[in-house]
């Protein structure tokens, strides 16, 4: 037995004011009416709580002007200082990419100076002694001291950058924050998204990154209704029971459709 979709609403930072249903790609009911198609006026009656909310589709997305105080302490290596506030989930979204590649860079760092001066005080008699050991099976061509200096070579060194590199990761992050003077962090969540390469990630560092994205801006939206129990929270709750989808776009490629669930999950929790 097939299952009955849900109703769905679609939204992203420029959703147009339309009624609910009403909006592209929109679906309410999502049965036909003896073929004559979705009836328009559906929305309005089911969710008449949110036809009388200006802009909510709006709020909905990650560039809603809500301010909020998030340190991520539930998701993050290392959480921001407390206190921490943002203008809006881009805000604190994009600050934690920065903040958690950062101090990842500065544990990396440390972990290879220590390593690299517990080398550099060694005897190498163990070394000496695998060497020896290998000398006895078969003929050598390199010396002992050779081969102790490829066995050093061999050992994570510290790298001379790490720790300023380290250091502009997390101090781009601080800039997110809603401070006096954060020119990025008083704006709109659409600066928050183009200062979002204001450093340039490695390869293995955007990976890495992706692993818990999706878990710090569930914990960053979290945060934003529980703060904003007056207005967002009942705009979320009035979206009930249909499915929250964002649709992504970017210029020159395909727009496509992302599933919110944790904001479903969110309005769940008042409901």
């Amino acid at each position: 037995m097939a299952t009955e979709p849900m109703d769905r609403f679609v939204f992203y930072s420029k959703s147009a004011d339309a009624s609910p249903g009403e909006g592209v790609n929109e679906m309410i009911d999502w049965e036909k009416d003896k073929g004559k198609g979705k009836d328009k006026g559906k929305g309005k009656v089911k969710y008449a709580a949110l036809a009388r909310i200006p802009g909510w589709r709006k709020m909905l997305s990650n560039f809603d002007v809500a301010p909020f105080v998030w340190t991520g302490e539930d998701v993050l290596p290392v959480p921001f200082p407390a206190g921490s506030a943002w203008n809006t989930i881009e805000h604190a979204f994009q600050a934690a990419k920065f903040w958690s590649t950062g101090h990842y860079k500065a544990e990396a760092n440390a972990e290879a100076n220590a390593e690299a001066n517990a080398w550099a005080s060694k005897d190498y008699s163990e070394e000496k002694g695998q060497y020896n050991d290998y000398s006895n099976i078969a003929a050598r061509g390199d010396s002992i001291d050779d081969y102790v200096e490829a066995k050093i070579a061999a050992k994570p060194k510290a790298k001379p950058k790490a720790k300023a590199e380290a250091n502009d990761l997390l101090q781009a992050a601080l800039s997110f924050t809603l401070a006096p003077g954060n020119r990025i962090g008083n704006g709109l969540g659409q600066d928050a998204q183009r200062a979002r390469k204001c450093v340039i990630l490695q390869s293995e560092e955007l990976l890495r990154w992706t692993e818990i994205s999706n878990q710090v801006m569930a914990s960053a939206a979290r945060a934003k209704y529980a703060q904003h129990l007056d207005d967002r929270v009942p705009m979320l709750v009035a979206t009930a029971p249909a499915q929250l989808m964002h649709l992504v776009t970017e210029r020159g490629k395909q727009s496509f459709f992302v599933h919110f669930a944790h904001l479903e999950a969110i309005r769940g929790l008042y409901l």
